[in-house]
């Protein structure tokens, strides 16, 4: 599979660019920003480190990265330009390049002259956001690591989905046999926490729902510090499951939750993010509580999502070209990882 991946691809080497600076960091390797040697176009390159204990071959969910974004066109997914292999015969992703992640931007928007977001730049990226998940959900593709860094944002404001190495194919309207488990902690849905491996879009509903959380809130809704944390994180505020349902079936229920559990806790979700806000915004408040429902058959699709009030009224969505246009870190990666360091230290305490 993964020779054929390469041949229609515009470069064979990644001589035909200039590395820039290191912008980021993944499982499989590094993320650079680098420039187009004959045109000077801005791209970012993501190295492929090959794995030793499989004869040197490139990893699967790479060539099947590849194979989806191939065939993958919308403005807000991010958009494959080259593959390229450098003078060790490693492979190199090209993608458009775009300044900005929205976890950069909820961090350090309150201290630019932009201020803190409104809630007309929220609608803005949440909109693109939906747009972009619904036109995956579509196409049968479930993004399966959605987050707030995974979400790009370029100088004209546009948003754009990315690393989709976890992405995997799945009908927009069933569920099927899947690896678990899958999602960054903070965004993971409690099904997944307690072992499901059969599921489907919803997954990535409830990560949207995290996402538009920690956006309005300034602060990551789920932070656990362990699978069993998160857990508990989760039905602090979103109520208890029924362990004589179906949930008291999945594989890790006895272990993460127990069977002496007490009484079933309320959902206390949107009070909590009412007084988080510090304002009344009931058709956001009834999105989020959608889209954070526990059973995920009960969750709002990202097409409904889309037609939901929240979008429908004052203030309404910005155009992307509206949005205030933040400046671009000099030394964005060395930032990033300060900031990072910053947040780890603050949760420990």
């Amino acid at each position: 599979m993964a020779i054929p991946l390469l041949s229609s691809m515009a470069e064979v080497s990644v001589e035909g660019y200039e590395i820039l600076e290191q912008v980021g960091e993944g499982a499989y390797g590094e993320v650079y920003k680098a420039a187009r040697k004959v045109s000077g176009e801005r791209v970012a390159i993501k190295k492929i480190r090959a794995r030793g204990d499989d004869g040197g071959k490139v990893p699967a969910s790479v060539t099947r990265e590849i194979a989806l974004l191939r065939r993958l066109s919308h403005a807000n997914v991010i958009r494959l330009r080259d593959v390229v292999t450098d003078s060790g015969g490693d492979l190199c992703m090209v993608f458009e390049y775009l300044d900005h992640d929205l976890a950069e931007l909820i961090e350090v928007a309150p201290t630019t002259a932009a201020g803190y977001f409104s809630q007309a730049h929220v609608k803005c990226y949440m909109k693109q956001l939906l747009e972009g998940l619904a036109y995956l959900h579509r196409s049968g593709v479930i993004h399966r690591d959605l987050k707030s860094s995974n979400l790009l944002i370029g100088s004209d404001g546009v948003l754009k989905i990315a690393d989709l190495g976890a992405a995997r194919e799945c009908p927009e309207s069933a569920r099927a046999p899947m690896t678990n488990p899958v999602i960054t902690l903070w965004y993971r849905p409690p099904e997944l926490l307690l072992g499901a491996a059969m599921y489907g879009p919803e997954v990535d509903v409830w990560s949207f729902g995290c996402i538009m959380a920690e956006t309005l809130a300034r602060v990551a809704l789920f932070p656990g510090t362990s699978e069993k944390r998160q857990l508990d994180l989760i039905f602090a505020r979103c109520g208890t499951p029924d362990p004589m349902s179906w949930w008291g079936a999945l594989p890790l229920w006895s272990k993460m939750v127990g069977r002496g559990r007490g009484p079933a806790a309320p959902r206390t979700l949107t009070r909590w993010l009412r007084d988080r806000m510090g304002v009344r915004l009931p058709a956001a408040l009834d999105l989020l509580d959608r889209a954070l429902r526990l059973d995920p058959a009960d969750r709002i699709s990202a097409s409904a999502a889309l037609r939901h009030e929240y979008f429908w009224s004052d203030p309404f969505p910005l155009e992307p070209s509206r949005l205030p246009e933040y400046p671009a870190d000099a030394s964005r990666w060395s930032a990033r990882k300060r900031r990072r360091v910053a947040r780890c230290e603050q949760q420990k305490r």
